[in-house]
């Protein structure tokens, strides 16, 4: 599976916001986040310009200011995933989720981090929350396909497929996935005939 399609969920939230007389739904003074948004912007204008730690520095300042903004911690810990902090990344993707349910990119951030650490069940139970939260995003079925994969569940790892391209008939991704699976299945029966009838 593609990993730069794994992370474009995530990278989706890079983007900066503004607001005026927002009333937030955590409760949140107006105030704090008003002084924790300047610095989310800037860890966005640091990522566009390939500035890791500036964004990941700036990120953390305005969670200091406004522990309850989500997106900076979903934002920080996509980057700390890409630099191998797990653990980080982990920390970060559990606080967005603990602050917002309902953030399905935490939960496609972490099931990627229980799949890098080869827990494919619980990768699996994270997808399968993103995808109950975001039903059409076709990337999280292409996720899961990969995971069901690596488990050699190929049957669901092509349900998922299938079911990307009912969303979306021309992705790319999810025509390579399915060429790809495809192959491996041949792969493996042709495995099963020679382990099951030696010589022929």
């Amino acid at each position: 599976m593609n990993k730069t399609l794994v992370m474009l969920a995530l990278l989706l939230t890079f983007s900066s916001i503004s607001f005026s007389g927002v009333v937030f739904a955590d409760n949140t003074s107006e105030s704090k986040r008003a002084q924790a948004l300047p610095h989310y912007n800037k860890g966005v204008d640091f990522y566009s310009d390939d500035k890791v730690q500036e964004a990941i520095e700036e990120f953390s300042q305005a969670i200091e200011i406004d522990p309850s903004f989500t997106l900076p911690y979903v934002n920080r810990a996509a980057l700390r995933h890409d630099m191998k902090d797990l653990k980080g990344a982990r920390s970060d993707f559990d606080k967005a989720i603990a602050l917002n349910p309902g953030m399905h990119e935490a939960y496609n951030g972490r099931a990627l981090i229980s799949e890098a650490e080869g827990n494919y069940k619980a990768a699996i139970t994270d997808m399968a929350k993103a995808i109950s939260l975001a039903p059409k995003d076709v990337s999280y079925y292409l996720n899961r396909s990969g995971m069901y994969d690596a488990m050699n569940n190929l049957v669901a790892a092509e349900a998922d497929i299938l079911k990307a391209l009912s969303i979306e008939p021309k992705n790319q991704y999810a025509l390579e996935a399915q060429i790809g699976l495809a192959d491996r299945r041949k792969a493996v029966l042709k495995y099963e005939h020679v382990i099951t009838k030696p010589g022929k």
